[in-house]
């Protein structure tokens, strides 16, 4: 009797395992008229801000930042930082912790004139994780 509780163990447990790590490694993808994106995992701060077109997230924000009216740094001001450098490094280890698969790449949503009072530098992101 013992040995068939056993054997029934194993099998219900492999029953429930199986659906959930089967399920898990399906890739969901960006959903939500959200686009992906690559981030700059591997930067560190003796690499300097990225040139434009070197960055697509810093690239998204300086355009949000711009077209608030604002100076790059006039933001970093906001955000305690005092250098463009020290700003960057706060947005990109932000963004960067947002890539919960580790994969290099993000979702995020474009911005518009109407984000509910947002400024237009700050978006909508998830992970495209996989489930």
């Amino acid at each position: 009797m013992r040995r068939v509780f056993s054997v029934f163990l194993i099998i219900m447990s492999m029953w429930l395992l199986v659906p959930a790590s089967v399920g898990a490694a399906q890739l969901v993808g960006c959903r939500n008229a959200m686009d992906p994106i690559e981030l700059n995992v591997g930067w560190v701060p003796a690499d300097g801000v990225p040139a434009p077109g070197e960055d697509a997230w810093w690239d998204l924000t300086a355009d949000g930042i711009a077209a608030e009216g604002m100076t790059i740094l006039e933001v970093a001001a906001l955000y305690g930082e005092s250098t463009e450098l020290g700003f960057y490094e706060v947005v990109n280890t932000g963004i960067v912790s947002v890539d919960v698969n580790g994969i290099g790449s993000i979702c995020v949503k474009p911005s518009n004139e109407r984000q509910n009072g947002r400024p237009l530098y700050v978006f909508l992101v998830s992970d495209d994780k996989v489930r």
